[in-house]
């Protein structure tokens, strides 16, 4: 018996449906998460990684028909999605879906907006490619995790490809069998290893644009008729199989097509760090007003939680990304600061001696219990000992999932407060306004150019 045509299956949805199919609250999904989406790379356009990717591809790419977001730099639209999405991801901002462990408007978003830049795609084809290339991101990451991220691989950089690939090749109307192709050639660029967690480095920041460049190429080569396997997720010797190991869910992938939509269960980041560590911070916040804790009368602090958040237990923080992936550093920052904001990552906040006093006293533990409810959840219990007393937070879903949302106000605030002191509140405005409306694309991409 054959395998079931997986890659054919959702590459015939990918260029069969149409912007009518997508329910109206799924298309107001997508105005939210590019809202989000501009947060992250405005705000990461000036950072160390997003300054080399585009100062890199300014001198090699010589197209200039896309805009790099926040500068007056123009590229050809597979340059623009690298350095946009290096940006977006800069400082674990951008927005994620935890059934899947991976962030992905980074990746798809960057690639969206490029090309429909290029093409001068009506507002309408825009909302489109997003919507399908997000949910087909969202279906791949969460048919294999956590098997892929247990062999060490970085699903925001493997499923990122595909799902950069299929709006792509929505925005050029690509018809079934070339979208299988496309998506052929983006399992051959699939890659990308999470040893950034063994080692802070600059890597982890250009995963997805690595993704939205090669899924836009992927998507433009199948359009010009190089081919691939059209069985590529599927084959003995295919995706699931190399990166899986077999241990997938079809039914993630390809069941309920057009009927549910994975992608509304996608979260937004209040916090610019790990989003395993989202819970805890919240708890850490809660006991911290709700008991006026002080930060140097702690004695002991008890962080138990889910094995994956577990695992992000170092203290040894040498760089920004370090921080951002350290639990006790971001527990301790919350006790602290009474906030956690990009202030509490910098040089200053990480050399502080407060901090690292009560990160030192941070104990981070897997719980057998609260593994078990992941990834259906992302719970975390917080006992602090201070005072000769103890005191205890439990948060099962960290604030920006899906069942405990950030509302449409909740991502324009997060946008304005974080983005309006480096752009100007005009600015700021014509962007907002852009987005929520999505009627002329055109606005959106000058709003955005520096």
């Amino acid at each position: 018996m054959s395998p079931e045509p997986l890659t054919r299956t959702l590459a015939d949805w990918v260029a069969t449906t149409e912007l009518a199919d997508i329910p109206r609250e799924t298309q107001q999904q997508v105005r939210r998460i590019i809202l989000d989406y501009t947060t992250a790379a405005l705000l990461g356009v000036d950072t160390h990684p997003a300054s080399v990717v585009r100062r890199y591809l300014a001198r090699t790419d010589h197209d200039r028909s896309a805009t790099v977001f926040g500068s007056d730099i123009r590229l050809s639209p597979a340059g623009a999605a690298a350095a946009n999405g290096t940006a977006a991801h800069a400082l674990d901002l951008d927005d994620g879906y935890t059934p899947g462990g991976f962030h992905p408007s980074a990746s798809v978003v960057s690639a969206s907006l490029a090309v429909a830049e290029a093409l001068d795609s009506e507002p309408g084809e825009l909302l489109r490619a997003i919507a399908l290339g997000y949910e087909v991101a969202c279906r791949m990451a969460g048919a294999s995790h956590p098997s892929q991220r247990v062999r060490g691989f970085h699903n925001t950089a493997l499923v990122g490809v595909f799902g950069s690939a299929a709006a792509v090749a929505a925005l050029h109307g690509l018809d079934g069998p070339t979208i299988a192709n496309a998506f052929g050639l983006a399992a051959s660029h699939a890659g990308g290893l999470l040893a950034f967690l063994d080692q802070g480095s600059d890597v982890k920041r250009y995963h997805p644009a690595k993704a939205a460049r090669d899924g836009l190429v992927s998507a433009e080569l199948a359009a010009e008729g190089l081919t691939a396997p059209t069985i590529v997720l599927e084959a003995p010797h295919g995706y699931f199989h190399a990166f899986t190991g077999g241990d997938f869910q079809p039914d993630l992938l390809v069941g309920e097509l057009g009927s549910t939509w994975r992608m509304a269960r996608a979260y937004h980041k209040p916090y610019p760090c790990c989003r395993h560590v989202h819970g805890a911070i919240d708890a850490a916040l809660e006991l911290r007003e709700q008991h006026g804790i002080r930060p140097d009368a702690i004695d002991r602090v008890v962080v138990d939680t889910f094995a994956i958040a577990a695992s992000h237990d170092r203290k040894d923080i040498e760089s920004l990304l370090d921080a951002q992936m350290s639990l006790p550093y971001c527990v301790a920052a919350a006790l602290v600061h009474g906030e956690v904001g990009m202030s509490q990552f910098d040089d200053e906040a990480r050399r502080d001696p407060l901090l690292n006093q009560v990160m030192d006293r941070v104990e981070v533990r897997s719980d057998e219990a609260l593994t078990a409810d992941y990834p259906r959840t992302r719970p975390a219990r917080v006992q602090i000992q201070v005072d000769g007393s103890e005191r205890i937070a439990e948060v099962a879903q960290p604030y920006g999932e899906p069942d405990n949302p950030m509302s449409d106000a909740d991502i324009e605030a997060k946008f304005r407060r974080l983005v309006t002191p480096q752009i100007g509140e005009e600015r700021a405005d014509r962007i907002v306004a852009a987005v929520w409306k999505l009627d002329d694309p055109a606005e959106l991409f000058a709003a955005l150019a520096g």
